[in-house]
């Protein structure tokens, strides 16, 4: 990774902190040049620089990518003794924050109270490794770093905790406290035994990778540059040549218009690969909703935005109210969305119609696929009526279907043959019957010698006053019953 500091995807500064000493503070920050060369490095830090004890100086390492990498692991070799303290840090946001990665100490509960020796417990723990601050070798001696501690087992190199731990944009190695042999505590002599402490490096190896979320297999610079620096050897750049519908620096988003799932890093058996979104042709753009995701079961959730020709839905797939699909088109066809047919009269919300099918939704005792008409037993189609129709109160007994129970304009009813009146519950006059019976009229049968008219009421016939008389003369009781 740090060889392809020379085309300028990334930088290498140092800087010289008093520490403890408020009036001195930071001793400014300094490109550190001959790191870019794709020969081994010598850095040179050497404490005398800065009029401070060595105990109380610190000189930091950064490397600032120009963008989010994957890393791998840090090796240095020094030239000098290691340093009998250090630590190393990393940023994901470009140096706004920092988090540590590992402190390295010959004695760490002097240098780093409080932090664990280890081993650790999981990928993410942080401790102090006593392994690389010995005072032998006095030259070529290494300080290793592993992103991820080869003693666990990752199933998932792609999990979020996974990732969070090997990505970063800035790397930092912090000197905190010179190795010596004690002369420093001597009174001074003619050479200040302070002079020959130093940091110095032979060489600093970075490994990684252009992070892409597992979405692409090669990398490009950032600025868009190509040609023949692609294929420097040793080189990597970060700019990801992306994949599986998947657009950003490292393949971090979908496409537009491929949301039609939620973007995800591709795993070791699914790619995750961005989805196009379905929208008829009706619209260009569309985005991803996790609710309609949800609610279709995590079949689809892309939401066309914009639908144009009369189109509304998630997909663009209804016509908007007042329209409905023409069955004679296709769904993608621009003039497939035609004017609901629906009689106003008979319809609810102004002729609202359903938008597949057309139908119209009536008042509740109208029928019809226009809602046109009155149900059948129901007269007095209006628009006024909140139901539509009226029923029919014609009897059924004295009225005739025809086929309907009455008029459905007027409700007038059809009488049978012995029955009259507006609702057909009336005999006519010798006929009785109507609402006494299950029967329909029957002649009232009154006898002509002794009945005063042939008519009934109910099924009684009238007596003629004569017939009264003699019976009060012969003193006789007779029951009259018809």
């Amino acid at each position: 990774m740090l060889q392809h500091l020379k085309n300028g995807s990334a930088r290498a500064y140092y800087t010289m902190t008093a520490m403890g000493n408020p009036f001195l503070g930071t001793f400014g920050l300094h490109l550190i040049q001959k790191t870019l060369s794709l020969t081994p490095v010598n850095v040179f830090l050497q404490h005398s620089l800065i009029p401070l004890s060595i105990h109380n100086c610190r000189v930091s390492i950064r490397l600032d990518l120009e963008t989010l990498f994957q890393f791998s692991h840090l090796v240095l070799t020094f030239k000098s003794f290691r340093p009998a303290a250090m630590l190393v840090e990393r940023s994901k946001d470009y140096g706004y924050s920092w988090k540590v990665f590992r402190y390295f100490a010959e004695d760490c509960a002097s240098h780093f109270p409080g932090v664990s020796q280890g081993p650790a417990d999981s990928t993410d723990d942080v401790v102090c490794d006593s392994r690389y601050s010995a005072s032998e070798p006095s030259t070529d001696g290494e300080v290793v770093l592993k992103a991820l501690d080869p003693s666990f087992d990752i199933e998932n190199p792609y999990a979020p905790h996974i990732q969070e731990q090997i990505t970063l944009t800035n790397l930092r190695v912090n000197f905190t406290h010179l190795f010596t042999l004690g002369d420093t505590l001597l009174g001074r002599k003619k050479r200040n035994p302070q002079e020959k402490y130093y940091y110095a490096l032979y060489e600093m190896v970075v490994r990684g990778s252009c992070f892409c979320n597992g979405h692409a297999s090669m990398c490009m610079p950032v600025d868009g540059t190509r040609g023949d620096v692609l294929n420097e050897p040793g080189v990597i750049h970060g700019r990801c040549v992306c994949q599986h519908n998947t657009v950003g620096t490292n393949c971090e988003r979908c496409q537009d218009f491929y949301n039609d799932v939620p973007w995800r890093p591709a795993g070791q058996s699914d790619p995750h690969v961005c989805r196009r979104c379905n929208c008829h042709g009706h619209s260009e753009t569309c985005h991803f909703d996790i609710d309609q995701y949800q609610a279709s079961g995590g079949v689809s959730g892309g939401v066309c935005d914009g639908c144009r020709h009369d189109r509304m839905g998630p997909q663009c797939e209804r016509c908007r109210p007042y329209l409905y699909q023409d069955p004679q088109l296709s769904m993608e066809d621009p003039r497939g969305c035609i004017s609901c047919d629906c009689d106003l009269t008979g319809s609810l919300d102004n002729g609202l119609c359903d938008p597949v099918s057309g139908r119209c939704v009536c008042k509740e005792n109208v029928a019809g696929d226009r809602c046109d008409r009155c149900k059948f037993g129901f007269y007095g189609f209006s628009q006024e009526d909140p139901t539509g129709c009226q029923r029919c109160r014609c009897n059924f007994l004295g009225s005739v279907l025809t086929p309907y129970p009455c008029d459905q304009v007027t409700g007038q009813c059809v009488c049978q043959r012995f029955a009259m009146g507006p609702l057909c519950d009336q005999c006519l006059p010798g006929y009785w019957g109507l609402g006494n019976t299950v029967h329909t009229c029957s002649p009232c049968d009154c006898d002509h010698g002794g009945a005063y008219s042939s008519t009934c009421v109910k099924h009684h016939c009238t007596v003629h006053n004569d017939f009264l008389k003699w019976l009060s003369s012969e003193n006789l009781t007779i029951s009259l019953i018809f």
